[in-house]
């Protein structure tokens, strides 16, 4: 049973302590997603959300503990080549070229393939049928997009390499009502293809409605864990996380 539940995880952390020059922002996370799973990290602003993800792709420097992927340490492992490894990331900030348009950004997304190897093309159509908007305005550059529009190129480049493991971080931060649902109901059909999700997310109540299990972070330490429904639920969480 152990080595089934252990053989289900695509992503493993444990116990890990890291940050930068030296100085710990993660002071003992654990978590991890299973196969097919999306799973939502909230807390309170400082409490290690994003540097859990940044962790993730190299972009921190662990001190102790480990990351286990797909049954392979990373911890520490250069974001180069923990990109070759299926994991694709949409961070807050700076996720796309303002300067290139639609499909420049998505054609960025597969840098790293081999030519001969990879079928461009195929991958980006399959990236359009995802999101149909980004299909009629492929030649525009993305700094003439919506908020909205620009997070779809952002996951889309991500998605580019096919991940097993897609990390998202604050995917519908600034974003009207009207798309912060339909980047959510995206999130759950990429899911639906096999995806699996680690996202952060500032709209918690909307995010732990669909999330399979979530995480509560504070001050760099676990909180709570449970299913998304169970902490939607619980009077404790919605008192102090959830605004009620």
């Amino acid at each position: 049973m152990e080595q089934n539940e252990l053989n289900n995880k695509i992503l493993s952390i444990d116990n890990i302590y890291g940050g930068y020059g030296g100085v710990n922002i993660l002071n003992g996370i654990s978590l991890h997603v299973k196969n097919s799973e999306i799973v939502v990290i909230i807390g309170p602003n400082g409490s290690g959300k994003s540097t859990t993800m940044k962790s993730i792709c190299g972009l921190v420097d662990i001190n102790s503990g480990s990351i286990i992927f797909k049954g392979k340490e990373i911890s520490n492992m250069r974001t180069d080549k923990i990109t070759s490894f299926k994991i694709g990331y949409v961070p807050q900030e700076n996720n796309i070229f303002s300067s290139l348009s639609v499909e420049e950004n998505l054609e960025m997304g597969a840098y790293s393939e081999k030519k001969g190897k990879y079928n461009l093309k195929n991958s980006i159509e399959r990236i359009y049928k995802i999101f149909p908007p980004l299909k009629d305005k492929q030649k525009q550059a993305a700094i003439n997009l919506s908020g909205g529009q620009r997070q779809m190129v952002a996951i889309g480049r991500a998605l580019m390499l096919d991940p097993d493991l897609l990390l998202l971080d604050e995917p519908t931060a600034g974003l009207s009502p009207k798309f912060t649902q339909l980047i959510f109901d995206k999130i759950v059909e990429i899911n639906n293809l096999g995806v699996s999700i680690l996202m952060v997310e500032q709209n918690a109540k909307e995010a732990l409605s669909f999330a399979d299990r979530a995480y509560v972070l504070v001050m760099g330490k676990n909180r709570f864990e449970d299913t998304g429904e169970n902490l939607l639920n619980s009077e404790e969480i919605g008192k102090m996380f959830l605004g009620g």
